[in-house]
């Protein structure tokens, strides 16, 4: 993978920033302090050749950074994994919570159509079944009533017109 690419990062912002600049400023930083530790031993050679001490600690210094560089990098990349597995997750639950909802609402219409099917019927039948038990009670209360008019009628009219027509008398009882 290109050096250039794992250095360069992408803020939360949206920014993008790239470490190389950041690199050249260090090692600009490094070179001009670095300048004066390679005359230490007082010389004004033309030959620039550091002494072992300082190339050690440069070299120690650049892996120094090249591992801070490293974990920097593995961190940013972590985070990156880290919040691309969260936005999936929240993505995922946010669809579920739809489905979720249509199925809610799938399940009230039908609830709410098989109550509107049923349940007003079934009030209606008990309300008529309750008239139909008043009815048949008048009913049966009307047609005694109507067999004592019956009975007073045929009495009178017998009491009124004797004759033959008429039915014996019942035998009176002692």
């Amino acid at each position: 993978m290109n050096m250039a690419v794992l250095l360069s990062r992408d803020d939360d912002d949206g920014e993008r920033y790239n470490d190389d600049d950041s690199e050249r400023d260090e090692e600009a930083r490094a070179g001009a302090t670095g300048a004066g530790d390679m005359e230490l031993d007082g010389d004004d050679d033309d030959e620039e050749t550091p002494s072992p001490t300082t190339t050690t600690s440069s070299a120690s210094s650049n892996d120094r950074e090249r591992d801070l560089l490293e974990k920097k990098n593995r961190h940013r990349l972590s985070n990156m994994r880290h919040r691309k597995r969260k936005n999936l997750e929240i993505d995922g639950l946010r669809r579920r919570a739809r489905d979720l909802e249509a199925k809610r609402d799938q399940l009230q219409a039908a609830s709410s159509s098989i109550a509107a099917s049923e349940g007003p019927w079934e009030e209606l039948c008990e309300i008529e079944r309750g008239k139909l038990a008043l009815a048949r009670e008048e009913h049966s209360v009307l047609q005694r009533s109507v067999l004592r008019h019956e009975n007073i009628i045929q009495r009178f009219y017998n009491s009124k017109y004797p004759g033959p027509h008429d039915p014996p008398p019942p035998p009176a009882e002692e």
